[in-house]
């Protein structure tokens, strides 16, 4: 379960309203009113202070493994971190992406300059797979660029229950260890990335290291995330699944809908929010909040976000408020295997469930239904909802039922909520006469609306998915405070 403002308070003690930023007409000030600026001496001794506060045998675990590898190269201006747990089926496509990283002007990233962590894992009494013999064939054939790539394998106790969290966690700290080693000559940045992303624009990092460097206000930045249309345009109900809640996910990253502006806002969603993949923050901002938070199960990646607006929140007398808009918002585009969203509706299986402590998601059993990249298995699984059906229109009716329920929660007035909600609709291609809300359920009155602005998805998108090094559409910055803007239709 997520934490709560309050959580997070409690948590960081004296860290919460450590540096706060101050709004002012010229944007986000420091607590001086000056306006915020990059500094690397400041961010080594912010990296010091955080590595010397860490735990004293998980600061002797990181520093080991730290010994493993070379210090970060002093070019380096962003270093991509990756847990791989069992990945082999996957991983060579991952560091092939990667080692095609552009500049934004199409050139290839210079050498040095960014540098990629690949952290294998597995519980004490499991047997490794193939990842090792994976990555070493592909250092042996990617040339120069290979310099920049590494991996170390790390064993976790059979009964650890935050693994998640411990391998990202490990993967901070010891870029942080290397960097101090390196020497930075300028701004260090860390890229959060998942070893299932299968394909991600060329431009990635060099906009990610563009967008932080233009924008000293700036903690982090978040980009554009999808499920591989290409393989999802086969499974109606897969579509509209990922569809509504991306644009529900959407209206609620709104700047009108942040603390500043929003008395009724949510902690965790009125924001831009912080993932484990296509998403960047500061070295210096991660040592200031330290680090992770050790004890989250799942969703780590959102509390680094949420930490980050308790650090730079201050206090209005007795209530405290969060400042949200030092993560900020890309158009780079990243492609995630769509693997545990198959498996949700071919089998039911709620990836993010909360009971018995996210058991789906770290399930073994689980595991090893989704390692294989090839999704024809789990396709055939889900053919009753490959397209929408009078048969089956219940199960997509319980999709934005869901969403609709989920709206009305995070927005507390109904009104507000209901209001959200046309959008979504509208967003689908559903116009008001389509459906109706009958108390919490979303009806659908013509199935062929929707049935329509699915085939129209799947006509768009059926076929190859882009090749690595391939622009799928033009990239670049959306300012850190999200525009009032409508969003694309799901045949985007």
């Amino acid at each position: 379960m997520g934490l709560s403002l309050t959580d997070h308070l409690d948590n960081l003690g004296p860290l919460a309203g450590s540096a706060p930023y101050v709004r002012t007409p010229a944007g986000l000030m420091g607590q001086d009113l000056a306006p915020p600026r990059r500094d690397v001496e400041r961010e080594r001794e912010q990296l010091r202070r955080y590595l010397d506060g860490l735990p004293q045998a998980h600061r002797a675990r990181v520093l080991a493994l730290a010994d493993q590898l070379p210090p970060l190269d002093p070019r380096c201006r962003i270093s991509v971190q990756v847990p791989a747990r069992f990945e082999a089926e996957y991983l060579r496509r991952f560091l092939d992406v990667y080692a095609d990283q552009r500049d934004v002007d199409g050139s290839p990233l210079p050498p040095g300059s960014f540098d990629v962590l690949v952290l294998t894992n597995r519980l004490a009494g499991e047997d490794p797979d193939d990842s090792a013999a994976v990555f070493e064939r592909f250092r042996a054939e990617a040339g120069a660029v290979g310099a920049a790539f590494h991996l170390v394998d790390v064993v976790l106790d059979a009964d650890e229950p935050y693994p998640l969290t411990l391998c990202r966690r490990l993967c901070a700290d010891i870029t942080a260890v290397r960097a101090l080693r390196g020497r930075q000559r300028a701004p260090l940045y860390f890229a959060l990335e998942d070893a299932d992303t299968v394909w991600l624009d060329p431009r990635q990092l060099a906009i990610q290291v563009a967008a932080l460097d233009a924008d000293p206000a700036l903690d982090g930045v978040r980009g554009q995330q999808d499920r591989c249309p290409w393989i999802m345009c086969e499974n109606d109900l897969l579509v509209l699944l990922r569809r509504s809640w991306n644009f529900t996910e959407a209206y609620f990253m709104r700047e009108s809908l942040h603390p500043h502006r929003n008395p009724d806002y949510d902690f965790t969603w009125n924001r831009v929010v912080t993932s484990g993949w296509n998403t960047a923050i500061t070295a210096e901002a991660f040592a200031a909040m330290g680090g992770y938070t050790p004890d989250r199960r799942l969703g780590e990646d959102v509390d680094l976000g949420e930490r980050l607006s308790c650090v730079r929140g201050r206090w209005d007398g007795p209530v405290f408020r969060p400042e949200v808009g030092t993560v900020g918002a890309l158009r780079t585009r990243a492609e995630g295997s769509p693997r545990r969203w198959l498996l949700r509706v071919a089998a039911d299986v709620e990836p993010y469930n909360r009971s018995g402590g996210y058991a789906n998601f770290f399930s073994a059993d689980v595991t090893a239904r989704i390692k294989s990249p090839d999704p024809h298995d789990l396709l055939e699984l889900a053919r009753p909802s490959a397209r929408l059906t009078r048969e089956n229109a219940e199960l997509f009716e319980d999709v934005l039922s869901g969403d609709l329920a989920f709206t009305r929660k995070v927005r507390k007035r109904r009104d507000a909520a209901d209001e959200q909600w046309r959008w979504v609709c509208l967003a689908l291609g559903l116009r008001p006469s389509d459906w109706r809300v009958d108390g919490d359920r979303v009806r659908l009155l013509r199935l062929d609306a929707l049935a329509g602005a699915l085939a129209g998805f799947r006509a768009r998108h059926r076929g190859r998915p882009p090749r690595i090094g391939e622009s799928a559409r033009p990239t670049g910055r959306i300012p850190h405070r999200p525009q009032e803007e409508t969003h694309a239709h799901p045949s985007a």
